[in-house]
């Protein structure tokens, strides 16, 4: 895979070469596939533990990682890859989006967990396969730790930032984020209490802004120029007892007062643990009603 490999054909290369002279035997891309039908979950996660050694060595003897003793970032995501044959195993419909058009494919859903620092492209670190039909976040919250594990063996005194979209957001990764003292930049679901932090949002703090090119409105066809925008902090409680802060941006599609028959939307919703101001620097756990120099540097 490592050469380019994407079927068991292709693992053929293994065999030109001297590669005969290095190893004593090298598996036919048959015997090979053989071979790999009977691993055991077992034996796929004692594959992941020598790959996981493996990365550290590296990156401790080659630049693999250069910068990593600043800072390193852990990604996380999944996609749902289509296959085809009703025999494929594992393969089950998954929704997916394509063309802004939302259905349902028959596929598998791996989900990739990577380090990269601000002068290195990412590694992988962790990777699962999953059935197609398997949500998005589901073991998110294991593999994050496990990547924070192996960045923290790369370089143990490393600043690292997790990240990932909505499907990521959720109180099992924060408390791990915050168990293990790392960062996180995680964006979450809407939720009714998010919608109220937006809803609660004071009207004379919305901008105005204009768009360099108008956009179409998605339920009513209009063309768009000019928004107004705005941000709040919102206290997300862990299961814990822990609190970290969101920052809930939002937008009108038009000027505020004109009535147009939609309601505000959310862009995104962010997750993170700052250091406060006026905690001596340590990180904030606490609503900021009333610290509003606080928030201020926060936001």
């Amino acid at each position: 895979m490592a050469c380019g490999a994407d079927s068991i054909d292709d693992a053929g290369v293994l065999r030109a070469g001297g590669t005969p002279r290095v190893f004593n035997e090298v598996y036919a891309p048959s015997t090979l596939g053989i071979f790999l039908r009977e691993f055991t979950f077992g034996h796929s996660k004692q594959l992941a533990a020598v790959a996981r050694a493996h990365l550290v060595a590296l990156a401790a003897r080659t630049p693999l990682l250069a910068g990593a003793e600043e800072r390193m970032f852990v990604d996380i995501d999944s996609l749902l890859r289509p296959v085809y044959g009703k025999a494929k195993q594992g393969a089950s419909f998954g929704h997916a989006k394509i063309a802004s058009r939302a259905l349902l494919r028959l596929g598998l859903s791996p989900q990739i967990t990577t380090i990269s620092t601000a002068s290195a492209a990412p590694v992988i670190a962790e990777a699962q396969l999953r059935s197609g039909k398997a949500a998005s976040g589901r073991g998110g919250a294991r593999q994050v730790k496990q990547a924070i594990t192996t960045a923290k063996a790369i370089n143990p005194d490393a600043t690292i930032m997790v990240r990932g979209d909505s499907m990521f957001g959720t109180k099992k990764v924060i408390t791990t984020c915050v168990a293990d003292g790392v960062q996180f930049s995680l964006s979450v679901s809407r939720t009714k209490p998010i919608t109220a932090a937006i809803e609660a949002i004071d009207e004379a703090t919305y901008t105005p802004v204009h768009y360099p090119g108008a956009v179409e409105d998605p339920d009513t066809g209009q063309l768009i120029s000019d928004a107004e925008v705005a941000e709040t902090l919102y206290t997300l409680r862990l299961a814990g007892g822990q609190t970290v802060m969101a920052h809930v941006p939002s937008h009108h599609d038009h000027r505020i007062g004109e009535w147009i028959g939609i309601r505000p939307e959310v862009d995104h919703v962010v997750t993170f643990n700052r250091a406060c101001s006026l905690r001596q620097g340590a990180q904030c756990d606490r609503p900021c009603a009333g610290q509003q120099t606080a928030c201020a540097d926060l936001a």
